[in-house]
């Protein structure tokens, strides 16, 4: 979700594509050690900090020890974690993603960099998208891993926006 990283960044100032975390289906617990300032964009994973619930599309200052909470998506499947500073990792052939190979323990720590700001602004935003009539999409290294039925459905069927599930009437 190109997107949302760029919004998260946005929202603390760093570059469109500066690294961040992306979460898929499921959350994580971060624990601060030092004060910053975060965002998130994209699902809703339900998140928490020091156990108090919070928005997504938001800035937050984490003071130092605060403890960040995402549980399992509850709408979207990916959500995206951007702090001010960016997240200090190797640059290879022009990315910072991992693709899954480095996925994160338990106890990891994550090197942030130094936020351009020196104060804390808290912004935030309503994102509306405009009624779209045709999604397009690459095949990619996974698309031999879905059946012939699966296929069929993805370039076939139409999408009803309020329930985001694919009009069908397979079960």
């Amino acid at each position: 979700d190109p997107i949302s990283l760029r919004l998260a960044n946005l929202l603390v100032e760093n570059p469109p594509h500066a690294a961040a975390i992306e979460m898929t289906a499921i959350g994580g617990k971060f624990r601060f050690q030092k004060a910053v300032t975060f965002a998130l964009m994209g699902g809703d994973f339900a998140p928490t900090l020091n156990g108090q619930r919070i928005a997504i599309g938001q800035s937050f200052l984490a003071e130092s020890g605060s403890v960040l909470e995402l549980s399992q998506a509850r709408k979207g499947i990916r959500a995206y974690l951007a702090v001010a500073g960016g997240i200090i990792t190797p640059m290879i052939l022009g990315s910072r993603s991992s693709l899954g190979l480095e996925k994160l323990q338990a106890g990891d720590l994550i090197p942030v960099g130094e936020s351009k700001t020196k104060s804390f602004w808290r912004t935030s935003f309503k994102l509306r998208l405009a009624p779209f009539q045709t999604l397009r999409f690459t095949e990619g290294a996974d698309w031999e891993l879905f059946s012939a039925d699966a296929h069929q459905r993805l370039t076939s069927e139409t999408l009803d926006r309020k329930s985001t599930r694919l009009n069908s009437s397979h079960t």
